[in-house]
């Protein structure tokens, strides 16, 4: 039989990458088992120090120790749905806050192992040039890379970073067009069936961006699970208002409103039955117009 040297050449190579893959995997170190470590605000900080940035700029952006421990104690002690856990975090800057969560759902966990989404377009913020970077870090420092998913993207469509508030090193409306990242991301998690347990919400400031936000986020919360929101604030009076509009009685959200620390607000999940407006045959079709909305409409 016939066989042409062509062929010959290419089983030789295919034959010879297989050896050196071999080769190459025997020679390196074997991986130690990753042990994941208590959440540390304060270890978060010195971790991202130590990669040159500014702690004034870290705090500044974060949400603070004293908060970060009400979370944890508000999933501890609330949490109403069975493991295996899957928890959304919208927003991460420099990753302090998406650590803490993680730590909280390994709490939590009860002997299986959660997963935690997260979505940030990974676009300057505070003039920190590459958060995501530097959130990859303070996760794999704590041992918490395996039970994240880390989406460089925007929850629905692109929108200006910093909220739109320009400094010395950064201009939104500048930099906008020359910015990438995936967009209605929440539109693709819903799209493969996502349910969540837990939900922190973080990213955009402007009310009407965040209402449309949770029109599609609430639909995947399972019964029982926990809507968290930052600056539930004066400082932010549309999300504080918002926040209350949600957790009011009669409200057509199904949600029940059950703690504030005067800057991070916790809802929970109410029975389907209790849902009224916002519920899950809303949320994709209301996405789907927004991503084949007028583009004239963005700055």
């Amino acid at each position: 039989m016939f066989v042409p040297y062509s062929a010959v050449v290419i089983a030789r190579a295919l034959r010879q990458r297989r050896v050196s893959r071999r080769a190459l995997t025997d020679a390196l170190p074997r991986a130690a088992a990753v042990v994941p470590q208590p959440f540390d605000e304060r270890e978060a900080v010195r971790v991202l120090v130590a990669r040159g940035l500014d702690e004034g700029t870290i705090r500044t952006g974060s949400i603070g120790a004293g908060h970060l421990r009400f979370l944890d104690r508000a999933v501890r002690e609330h949490l109403r749905t069975e493991p295996p856990h899957r928890a959304l975090h919208v927003g991460n800057f420099v990753g302090v806050s998406l650590a803490a969560l993680t730590g909280s759902m390994l709490g939590v966990a009860g002997g299986s192992d959660p997963v935690v989404v997260s979505i940030d377009p990974n676009i300057p913020h505070i003039d920190i040039n590459d958060p995501q970077t530097a959130t990859m870090a303070v996760l794999t420092h704590f041992g918490y890379q395996p039970y994240n998913v880390v989406i460089c993207g925007y929850s629905l469509e692109k929108s200006l970073g910093t909220d739109g508030f320009g400094t010395e090193e950064y201009e939104p409306e500048r930099a906008f067009a020359t910015e990438a990242a995936c967009e209605n991301v929440l539109l693709s998690l819903a799209a493969v069936g996502l349910q969540l347990d837990v939900a922190v919400v973080d990213g955009s400031h402007n009310a009407a961006y965040l209402r449309r936000e949770l029109e599609a986020i609430v639909p995947l919360l399972r019964v029982g699970a926990l809507l968290v929101l930052d600056d539930v604030t004066d400082a932010w009076a549309g999300i504080r208002d918002l926040f209350g509009e949600l957790g009011a009685p009669g409200s057509a959200w199904p949600l029940e409103a059950l703690d504030h620390d005067g800057r991070i607000g916790v809802l929970r999940r109410a029975s389907t039955e209790a849902a009224g407006a916002v519920d899950a045959g809303k949320a994709e079709p209301a996405l789907a117009a927004e991503r084949s909305a007028d583009s004239s409409a963005r700055p």
